[in-house]
This record gives C-alpha cells, sequence and structure tokens, in this order.
C-alpha cells in the first residue's frame, strides 16, 4: 500500500478552451467536487511540478486523456527570465540573458508566467528563431511588456519522459465496445520510474460530445506503507436525503457519495513507524491512498482513494519482523451519485 502525503503540484499555469464557471485552479484545490471544465470537447491544462514520482487523477469525466511531463533537470531547453514579452499577433521577444535560438522550427513551447492568459498554453514554432525573437504558428497572442517571470519549455513528444494515452472507457469484451456498453473510470493512477524535482505536466482530456472536466490532479512522492491483504473492503456511503411526503411520494435531495475502505495491512518495523508519525504529524492534511499500487483493466481505480485516516491505526505485532494494521480511510469532497 502506498500514501502520498502532499500535492507538489505548484500551479495550473494554463488550460485551453477553459469554462470560466469552472476555472482551471480548481485542478489542484482540495475538493474533487469543484472541477476544472472544458468549454469545447477538449482541453489541455499545463501543469507546473515541485517534487513527484506518482500522478492520480479524481473525479474525471472524460473518454480520453493523455498526460505527458517534461524533466527541466534533463537536456531539454528551458528558458526563463522577466525579460520576455509578447506582441499580437504571434511574436514572443526576449533580451538579456533568454536566448530563444535555443528552440527550433516546428518544436512544440509551452509558455507559462504572463499576466494576459492568452499568451499561456502550447504553442508551435514557426521559422528560425534568433535569439531575440521567435515566432509561433498561431495567431492568438496578445502584446505584453516583458515583467513577469516567464518560461518557454521545449515541449515535444520525445522530450517527455511520461508519454501515457489514457481510456477513461473500459469494456470487459468486444460485445461491450460494439453495444456501447462501457464503463467509464473517474480515476487514474501512475507511478512514475524516477523522482522528478523540476518538470511540467500536461493533462488533456477529451469527450465525443459534451464538455469534459476533471476534479483534482494530484501529484507527489508516494511512500510504501505495507502490503495490502485480500479481504480489504470498499463501500459507498449516499449522502442524498430521502423523504416520503403526506402523499406516498418519495422526494430526493441529491447529494455526492463517499468512497471509504478498510484495510488489513501486513507491514515492516520501519513502514509501521513511519504510519505512526503520519498520523501524528500529517493526518488533519487530505492524501491519496494507493491500495494496490498497479494496475491491470482499471483496476487500480477501485482501490485509489483520496482522503484522510478515519481514526488511529491500531499496530500489532504479527511474526518477529512483521507488523499488522486496519487503515479506515474516509474520502474527501465525494462524488455526484
Amino acid at each position: 500500500m502506498q500514501i502520498v502525503k502532499t500535492n507538489n503540484l505548484v500551479s495550473v499555469v494554463a488550460m485551453s478552451n477553459e469554462d470560466s464557471t469552472y476555472p482551471k485552479e480548481n485542478a489542484i484545490n482540495k475538493q474533487p467536487m469543484q472541477i476544472a471544465k472544458s468549454s469545447s470537447t477538449s482541453s489541455d491544462l499545463l501543469i507546473s511540478c515541485g517534487s513527484i514520482d506518482t500522478v492520480s487523477f479524481f473525479n474525471v469525466s472524460a473518454e480520453q486523456g493523455i498526460l505527458q511531463i517534461v524533466d527541466h533537470n534533463s537536456t531539454v531547453p528551458v528558458e526563463s527570465g522577466t525579460t520576455i514579452s509578447a506582441t499580437n499577433p504571434s511574436t514572443f521577444s526576449a533580451s538579456g540573458s533568454v536566448d530563444l535560438s535555443v528552440f527550433s522550427n516546428g518544436d512544440q513551447i509551452a509558455v507559462y508566467g504572463f499576466q494576459n492568459s492568452a499568451n499561456n498554453g502550447l504553442f508551435t514554432v514557426s521559422g528560425t528563431p534568433t535569439a531575440t525573437s521567435l515566432t509561433i504558428a498561431e495567431t492568438s497572442l496578445v502584446t505584453e511588456s516583458a515583467g513577469e517571470a516567464v518560461k518557454i519549455v521545449r515541449f515535444n513528444t520525445s522530450d517527455c519522459v511520461v508519454n501515457q494515452t489514457i481510456s477513461f472507457s473500459f469494456c470487459k469484451t468486444y460485445t461491450d465496445y460494439f453495444t456501447g456498453q462501457s464503463i467509464l473510470i473517474d480515476k487514474y493512477y501512475l507511478q512514475l520510474t524516477d523522482i522528478l524535482t523540476d518538470a511540467t505536466m500536461r493533462v488533456q482530456i477529451t469527450k465525443s460530445t459534451g464538455n469534459p472536466s476533471i476534479g483534482l490532479v494530484f501529484a507527489g512522492i508516494g511512500r510504501s506503507f505495507g502490503v495490502a491483504q485480500y479481504g480489504t473492503s470498499k463501500n459507498i456511503e449516499d449522502n442524498s436525503i430521502y423523504r416520503k411526503s403526506s402523499n406516498g411520494s418519495l422526494n430526493q435531495v441529491i447529494r455526492p457519495v463517499n468512497f471509504n475502505a478498510t484495510a488489513s495491512v501486513s507491514c515492516s518495523r520501519q513502514e509501521a513507524i513511519g504510519l505512526e508519525n503520519l498520523w501524528k504529524y500529517n493526518n488533519s492534511d487530505y492524501k491519496v491512498f494507493v491500495l494496490k499500487p498497479s494496475n491491470t483493466d482499471g483496476f487500480i481505480s477501485q482501490l485509489l482513494l483520496y482522503g484522510k485516516i478515519e481514526r488511529k491505526p491500531a499496530v500489532t505485532w504479527n511474526r518477529p519482523d512483521r507488523f499488522g494494521y486496519s487503515l479506515n480511510i474516509s474520502s474527501i469532497g465525494g462524488y455526484q451519485s
């Protein structure tokens, strides 16, 4: 079992086709029900990352997705500074130590840090840049003077240390697929191969019809706290209110449901000590709980929770080198029933 105690995403720096009623900032706040939503059938979110080795999504309403991450500590060109400006319709300019000639014709670049949201996002380099000027294929830039801390990151597919295509629609058989009997999965989890300390993440969500949305992107450092045993259970708590009126009809006030779990865990002495410290010093923080850190046909979504430990776990000494405990997890925020 793995627990990710802190969300180390810094900010959602850009979102294409953003619905202003459900802004991009909602994607990394603490409440999965407060969604970031697209105003079209597809949106790209660019997210600035701190130290991470896991990525989780919650309350996703989409059919397909893409997760890409570029590591700034690799050989990928990254230029940043307060001397970068934008000029309508398609030019970035720079001075001082910023060198825009490190980018090439056809490169995809992630740009963020400008005050005007039109100047932040994914763009394609057009022509050969000079040290002080770079032209993009898009014609959507708004003139903005230098002064903000702006970052430009090359974001070609070949630069990505993570490049995952995600299906949020799970079909057990071909018959299910062709008859439209797919199951929509609203969670996602990925364990990275390395710890990234400075990175840019792209999350794309799409729907064939309607507006896709995402409730929470949570990325941080995962730590093992033992192995969940068979018999671990998850239940659904419906918070809706049902009242029978005088004429016998049933009135319903729909409220979100919560997923809670009880896990029996076998662990080492060090993992038991770590769990006690987690309870003492970090239990008020919302965390990601991965009861089974592997992915088989979407099964991980059934064993992935976002919430907190409900009550102090009682640790028992089972064998000379093994301990055990029962963990009660209560999800936070809930999901629409």
